[in-house]
């Protein structure tokens, strides 16, 4: 606990990051909101007596929720700080919550736009001490001057609400910046490092000109920052080789500033090495901005169309001149600048028909496989929140506080809206026609047992300690057999590892029957779920007999928790080998409608390999999964990747891990020039015999990266897929 005097006041800053369903790492969350609270901090001369630090972007992007505990109860801040969205309030209330009772005196500070004088659910929430309301630099910095003062008169801080004896307090709204030249950039301070995330996001302003009601940026007054802060920033991310820059703006063209940023983005990025994206109005896109916008680098831009129907337009205050989206887009599109277009489910006064007339428009106009559909949700502190009864709008109680019905839309009907959207993109209910690339990184023989050092890798295995690894665990395969294991020793394992896992997680179970293992199963994942409630999971069971389909239902049920989004925080992919005899076309019709079924292949060096292997690649309608025997040889794995090249040009072909995602520039610069090794590698694997053993590894360093990069090169290149176009699908362990 702070004493005025002691020691430096200690802040600790945490912006978790979108919960995305993806198996591979997630960066790009980047605490721009935490930077801009230290900037402030740095402004009003505070840093002298306060350490404020944000959390990297390993432990926030990557950690489960137990070892995320352990990160900040390890560090002990007088003050943890969270940035709440709607996407990720849930989760930092219950780490909070967690973490206010083992550090009773930790002053808990919760800002951005979900903390509102109406978010009850903060206000009644007794983990929170302090709550910032809008925006929250100086705000946040005149908190820390009367933390550091020892000063308990926080109802003299306009704009926050706070806690004292049980009792909450909301303060007067703290008067908004008229101009934003104030606010210093936590990139030109160096607060934040761009090159740690790959990626910048930049503000050049806050506010909307338009005043749709759903939405954030509407309450906000429109403001602009210096131009000469927005030129700095985007020669700081040239020069640091970053590939991307997201401008965060709403409707980025419609800033005064907007030729005059494009001038600046085209001088700064002669090289075109650096790719913008932004949100857009195409309505106001025309030959001579889209050609300025693809001078300046810009690949892709997110557009909000929401619905076409005027009565639903009308509703949450969105004029649309329709004529000339599609006019804007189509210049976009000659151009070669990709879009995004936005539809929303559940708006007021939507309804099926008017819902599929929106699809119908889209895809009249060629645009359909742009579109990304969302359910409404009901933010707080906007006009539509107050007007919800007005439309019958009922939604969940919690962020992301998405619609259930409305009077125009029934439950089933939201449901439909999803059907009427996926047979139009895809011409059917879940998926496009034929099989699609499994985009799933896994983990095979060739990426633990086939590494360069494969001797030094084998001594480090003698001697590795499960204890002694601190990057969150991506990754865990399993050996099951029920004669073997017991429920006490697979429930030890998951104690083992249950407060070092990663976010999200892939769970690899190979096992002869799943009927048989199923208890096995389930009490692995119960034990992980209980420390990680908040945890996306991907679930993949490996076997060659047919079980009772009920046992999907029951793995789901034994790890979810109350789901508050649609999307469901558990994928369970089934693999079983390719003419497996043992499973019947009835069992495999079920199965299909319950889960993701992929066809496993082994490629063994023996005479007729080649003609397995052709009528593989004809099976068009199956979606495979291929690897190659342990004592498979280089020349013969290249052999393969030849074949397949040969027979399947320009398409698909799916591995486990053959050889790591696409060679990048980087990594070929790394082979011809002896560069170092690219230093992120995001996965931690670890696979366990039927013993419980750890039996192999690959864990996040550079050692293990250059083995698998050398190993990767060798082959592709042999196997001439570096110069071909031809869009081979591997699986990888790292980005």
């Amino acid at each position: 606990m702070y004493h005025k005097g002691e020691d430096k006041l200690k802040a600790l800053l945490i912006q978790l990051p979108f919960p995305q369903h993806s198996l591979q790492k997630q960066w790009g969350n980047i605490p721009l909101a935490a930077g801009y609270l230290k900037a402030a901090c740095h402004k009003m001369g505070l840093l002298e007596k306060a350490d404020i630090e944000i959390l990297n972007e390993r432990d926030s992007n990557l950690a489960g929720d137990a070892k995320l505990i352990d990160i900040i109860l390890s560090k002990s801040p007088d003050i943890l700080g969270f940035s709440l969205y709607c996407w990720n309030s849930i989760r930092s209330l219950f780490i909070a919550k967690k973490i206010k009772r083992k550090l009773p005196h930790t002053r808990i500070i919760v800002g951005g736009p979900e903390a509102t004088a109406e978010s009850t659910y903060l206000l009644n929430n007794p983990a929170i001490d302090i709550g910032c309301i809008g925006e929250g630099e100086f705000t946040f910095a005149e908190i820390i001057s009367h933390i550091l003062e020892e000063k308990n008169d926080f109802e003299n801080i306009n704009g926050i609400f706070f806690r004292e004896n049980g009792k909450i307090t909301i303060t007067p709204p703290r008067t908004i910046a008229k101009t934003l030249d104030m606010i210093p950039s936590p990139y030109l301070l160096g607060i934040i490092n761009p090159k740690e995330y790959d990626r910048m996001w930049i503000e050049t302003k806050r506010g909307c000109p338009f005043k749709c009601t759903y939405c954030y940026e509407g309450r906000r007054p429109l403001r602009f920052l210096p131009l000469s802060v927005t030129e700095k920033e985007l020669e700081l991310a040239v020069k640091l080789g970053i590939k991307t820059v997201i401008f965060l703006d709403s409707s980025f063209n419609t800033s005064p500033n907007f030729e005059k940023i494009c001038r600046i983005a085209e001088r700064v990025n002669k090289k075109r090495k650096c790719i913008f994206i932004a949100a857009l109005n195409p309505e106001s896109i025309t030959e001579n901005t889209a050609s300025m916008l693809k001078r300046c680098g810009f690949s892709a831009v997110e557009i909000g169309l929401q619905s076409t129907n005027p009565a639903v337009l009308k509703n949450i205050n969105r004029p649309a001149n329709l004529k000339k989206f599609i006019g804007g887009v189509n210049v976009l599109r000659r151009k070669g600048i990709g879009s995004v277009i936005d539809v929303i489910i559940g708006l007021p006064g939507d309804s099926l028909k008017t819902f599929k007339e929106t699809i119908m428009f889209l895809k009249h106009n060629r645009l359909i496989s742009h579109v990304t559909v969302f359910p409404l949700q009901i933010l707080p502190g906007t006009k539509l929140e107050r007007e919800k009864n007005k439309y019958g709008i009922k939604h969940r109680k919690e962020p992301p506080r998405l619609v259930i019905k409305t009077d125009s839309l029934s439950e089933s009907d939201i449901e439909k809206c999803y059907e009427i959207f996926n047979q139009a993109k895809y011409g059917g209910k879940d998926m496009k026609s034929g099989p699609q690339p499994l985009a799933v990184p896994m983990t095979s023989h060739l990426t633990i047992d086939y590494p360069a050092r494969k001797d030094l890798a084998r001594k480090q295995l003698a001697g590795i300690d499960i204890g002694q690894i601190n990057d969150p665990i991506t990754k865990i395969i399993v050996e099951l057999d029920a004669d073997r294991q017991s429920l006490k020793n697979i429930d030890l394992l998951g104690r083992r590892l249950r407060r070092k896992i990663g976010d999200p997680l892939t769970t690899w179970f190979s096992s002869q029957n799943i009927g048989l293992d199923f208890k096995l199963i389930r009490s692995f994942l119960r034990c992980i779920a209980m420390s990680n409630p908040c945890l996306r999971w991907n679930v993949f069971l490996e076997t060659q007999n047919e079980f009772d389909l009920s046992i999907i239902n029951e793995i789901k049920s034994s790890i979810t928790r109350e789901n508050h989004s649609r999307d469901n925080p558990v994928k369970i992919f089934l693999i079983s080998p390719f003419k497996n005899n043992r499973l019947t076309d009835k069992w495999l019709n079920g199965l299909s409608k319950i889960v993701n079924h992929i066809w496993y292949v082994e490629f063994t060096e023996k005479a007729n390999w080649n003609e397995e292997l052709a009528q593989i690649l004809k099976e068009r309608d199956k979606l495979f999964i291929a690897d190659f025997h342990p004592g498979a040889t280089i020349g013969f794995i290249i052999k393969v990747l030849k074949f397949i090249r040969n027979k399947r040009k320009n398409d698909y072909f799916s591995f486990k891990n053959i050889a790591i995602s696409h060679l990048q520039k980087k990594d070929e610069d790394f082979m011809k020039k002896g560069m170092s090794a690219p230093r992120k590698l995001s996965e931690c694997i670890l696979r366990f015999d039927k013993e419980l053993q750890l039996s192999s590894y690959v864990l996040p360093n550079a050692e293990s990266r250059k083995d698998i990069l050398i190993w990767r090169y060798l082959v592709l290149k042999k196997a001439g897929y570096l110069t071909s176009k031809q869009k081979i699908i591997t699986l990888p362990v790292y980005e």
